[in-house]
């Protein structure tokens, strides 16, 4: 215990220490910034991972700022300098046990910039705003329209319809003025507004998940039968369960004889040949230019849904750690609960299950463990009933404060499997499911990268100081006549970043770079 006094005498020392002279002696504001990037996809990505360990009211108050070149991320405290030096202490222990460094005070002074957004509706109807969004989506293209996004402003029980561009004040100011020009006098009006990080309920991924909804039921047939035997999800081909049955899940496995592991795409003999020796040519190149360092290890997966047909698979059998992609598991645990009637989704359940999807928020996913039966009865669930999609995947731990998770384990294939199911709609629930993969938020396979505007995006990111990775389905707009296809990038390392900051973000940009690649060649190739 006396080491662990010392230790915080030490973190508000050097905070005090570090503060500027001037802001000592005055009576000047602060706020605590946390890290800085050229990137505004790594700032953006990085601000999720800070917002799951800080959580509550810190998570809301994280703001993104610029400085000369850079982008930040802040929490905008506007304190005294022993306000802001005891909440680095506040902070510190969270951090730290996440692998993050301290937040440093910095002075509120005009030595960097806030950021605006856009405005062109605000009000207490989601409804309404998602009319306009749909109005604006069409008039402004895809261009303008992959940002646009309705928020939800929690203070003031309301929604406001925005343009989330994380511009600097004369940058959307000059664009206020070209999108009144094109809007017209008789549209709605642009105004600014500035970037105060307010949750996200509708944006491009939503819109689109309803029109995907709407055609994909005319190729799943197609695409279940290009499908070998066994990828497909086994309830395809099982015969209707007896009426007494029928009371539990429709995706019980158990008795069901496993399927020849040969006939397998995910297990068969690794021949590296087009898009798989893109891939591991960049790769490679990546562990030379010291993007990857040698004591690193990845995965590659990538699967064209559409058309069954693999196109990636490096390191797809080994053993991994999940982090936050073991989420999107443990919904399949509650759903499969709640289809059998164990479990009810209540609104509760519901606000729940976003918020661990899209915040990866690791209280919720407790609760949702909790829900269950704790991490030992999901792990049950998941092995009996999808044991022919989720054949290594090892889920023994709650997420412990921090979102030290280190335990849960998956094999990236069978992350494959379980986008391909949840793509032909063959798990429970698989519609609320998807809506919620497809909510706006950080991702490392889509934002920054070269895909085209106008794509959808089913997906769940993962962040510790030893994981970083990204799962999910992308589909490209049509007019690419790129396919359907998943994508697994999964990088992990032995032992804690010395700088998780700094590594995070790096690797996140290398997630990017492989899924522009993957794009790029199957769009050539398609």
């Amino acid at each position: 215990m006396m080491r662990f006094s010392r230790y915080f005498f030490g973190v508000v020392l050097t905070a005090y220490l570090f503060m500027p002279a001037g802001a000592r002696a005055g009576a000047e504001r602060f706020d605590l910034v946390y890290a800085w990037d050229p990137s505004l996809s790594a700032i953006l990505d990085y601000r999720e991972v800070l917002a799951g360990v800080v959580g509550g009211q810190t998570a809301r108050h994280l703001k993104m700022v610029k400085r000369d070149d850079e982008y930040g991320v802040i929490y905008d405290m506007n304190g005294s300098q022993q306000q802001a030096a005891r909440e680095i202490i506040r902070q510190g222990r969270s951090l730290l046990a996440a692998g993050l460094h301290e937040a440093n005070a910095i002075r509120d002074d005009g030595s960097y910039s806030r950021l605006y957004n856009i405005c062109y509706g605000y009000g207490p109807n989601l409804n309404a705003l998602k009319r306009k969004y749909h109005h604006l989506y069409s008039v402004l293209g895809r261009d303008i329209g992959g940002q646009l996004a309705i928020e939800r402003i929690v203070s003031e029980h309301s929604y406001a319809l925005v343009y989330r561009m994380h511009g600097g004040q004369d940058e959307a100011a000059g664009l206020i003025r070209e999108h009144n020009r094109v809007l017209g006098s008789n549209e709605m009006r642009a105004t600014l507004a500035p970037d105060n990080n307010n949750p996200v309920v509708y944006g491009e991924s939503s819109l689109l998940d309803v029109s995907e909804e709407q055609t994909s039921n005319a190729r799943k047939g197609r695409r279940l039968a290009a499908l070998p035997p066994s990828i497909q999800p086994p309830q395809a081909k099982m015969a209707a369960p007896p009426p007494s049955a029928r009371s539990a899940s429709r995706f019980d496995w158990r008795n069901k004889p496993r399927l020849a592991r040969q006939a397998d795409i995910m297990d068969a003999p690794i021949v590296r040949v087009g898009l798989e020796k893109e891939v591991g040519n960049l790769v490679n190149d990546m562990y030379r230019q010291g993007q990857l360092a040698r004591g690193e290890r990845c995965a590659w997966m990538v699967y064209d849904v559409e058309n069954g047909r693999p196109l990636v698979n490096i390191n797809g059998n080994q053993l991994f750690q999940a982090a936050s992609m073991i989420k999107p598991l443990v919904a399949l645990a509650f759903f499969h609960q709640v289809q059998a009637g164990k479990l009810q989704y209540t609104p509760k359940a519901r606000q729940m299950v976003e918020l661990m999807i899209q915040h990866s928020n690791n209280e919720a996913t407790n609760w949702v463990m909790r829900q269950v039966g704790g991490p030992g009865m999901c792990a049950q669930i998941l092995h009996r009933n999808y044991g022919n999609i989720l054949r290594q995947t090892q889920l023994v731990e709650y997420i412990p404060p921090g979102g030290r998770t280190y335990r849960n384990r998956v094999i990236p294939s069978d992350y494959a499997r379980f986008l391909v199911a949840l793509w032909d709609m063959k798990l429970p629930y698989s519609k609320e499911l998807r809506r919620v993969m497809a909510l706006p938020g950080a991702d490392r396979i889509y934002q920054g990268t070269t895909i085209p505007k106008g794509t959808l995006v089913y997906n769940k990111t993962g962040s510790t100081s030893r994981l970083c990775g990204d799962m999910g389905i992308l589909v490209p707009p049509p007019r690419s006549g790129a396919p359907a296809y998943a994508m697994i990038g999964v990088i992990e390392r032995g032992n804690n970043a010395g700088d998780y900051s700094s590594w995070i973000r790096q690797r996140g940009n290398v997630i990017r770079q492989v899924s522009s690649l993957v794009y790029k060649e199957i769009r050539a190739r398609r």
